[in-house]
């Protein structure tokens, strides 16, 4: 376990250690956050806020309940690693509905993405029409995901 911050109180602690570890179970917005955590949910959004640790609520939805039955995790090796690069591609990719999450990896590849799609076909599109068209790839590899 890391050890908590000088100004985070021992059950602020125990309380983000506890969300940040059950990923199925996160704060509810409003009166269910003061409910499932007896307002100490609350209380910890007050303290993150104060000392600049606060980015936000995070929804998780059920993707399969939406129709978005397919999950693939892409590997991206880019042909040249400079920072203009990285920021012509990253823009490329921003308006792509399909990507949820970029991430900018050290090591074999640059990029890894998250994308979710209804069928097969999404992803097959995708990586025809938007990655191996993309000049600036040099390379891919795709990891379907079996079960979330």
């Amino acid at each position: 376990m890391i050890r908590p911050l000088k100004w985070m109180a021992a059950p602020d602690w125990t309380l983000l250690s506890a969300l940040m570890g059950e990923p199925t179970q996160h704060m509810f917005v409003g009166k269910g956050a003061e409910h499932q955590h007896d307002g100490d949910a609350q209380r910890l959004v007050r303290r993150l806020k104060k000392h600049h640790a606060y980015k936000g609520w995070r929804l998780e939805v059920d993707r399969r309940a939406l129709g978005l039955g397919i999950t693939a995790f892409i590997f991206i090796k880019l042909k040249r690693q400079s920072a203009d690069v990285l920021d012509a591609f990253r823009t490329s990719l921003s308006d792509q509905e399909h990507v949820i999450r970029l991430h900018s990896l050290s090591g074999e590849f640059d990029f890894m993405l998250e994308f979710v799609g209804r069928h097969m076909a999404d992803l097959n599109a995708f990586r025809t029409t938007t990655l191996n068209t993309n000049t600036l790839v040099k390379g891919t590899t795709t990891m379907i995901s079996l079960e979330q």
